[in-house]
């Protein structure tokens, strides 16, 4: 969630070059996006080495790499997932707020916090987006 004050720090500077005509924000969207790449894959790296080893995990270089790129993917993802709400959002606290919200929601209703028998059925469906994300994902790489 740090990705939320990060962009409204900039929003001012970014409406100022917008309103001289200088460029369209989508492209400092798609710089920030560019220039944040090798961080996030440095950031990604040294945190998979320390977990995967730690976890004791099966030693073979085709496995860590898969782990690597499920880390490098999620960051990414996430990242794109937290500008895109502050992009939705006028003020910094209410894009805050839904973030959270929205992390929240999802880390409880992956089906490991609360048991799918035990959910409430008008937001079982959430188990569903997990779940298929997480085959998705499983598939592309069989």
């Amino acid at each position: 969630m740090s990705e939320i004050p990060s962009l409204y720090a900039q929003r001012p500077i970014v409406h100022r070059h917008h309103n001289a005509g200088l460029y369209h924000p989508f492209i400092e969207a798609l710089a920030f996006t560019i220039v944040d790449l090798p961080i996030a894959f440095l950031n990604t790296t040294v945190f998979s080495v320390v977990i995967y080893f730690m976890a004791g995990l099966q030693r073979s270089a085709g496995q860590f790499f898969v782990f690597l790129l499920f880390g490098f993917t999620l960051a990414v993802a996430m990242k794109g997932f937290f500008r895109a709400i502050a992009a939705g959002f006028k003020s910094e606290s209410g894009a805050t707020s839904v973030a959270g919200i929205f992390i929240l929601v999802l880390a409880i209703y992956t089906g490991y916090t609360i048991p799918k028998p035990t959910m409430i059925g008008a937001l079982r469906w959430l188990t569903y987006l997990n779940v298929r994300r997480a085959e998705g994902i499983l598939l592309i790489f069989r």
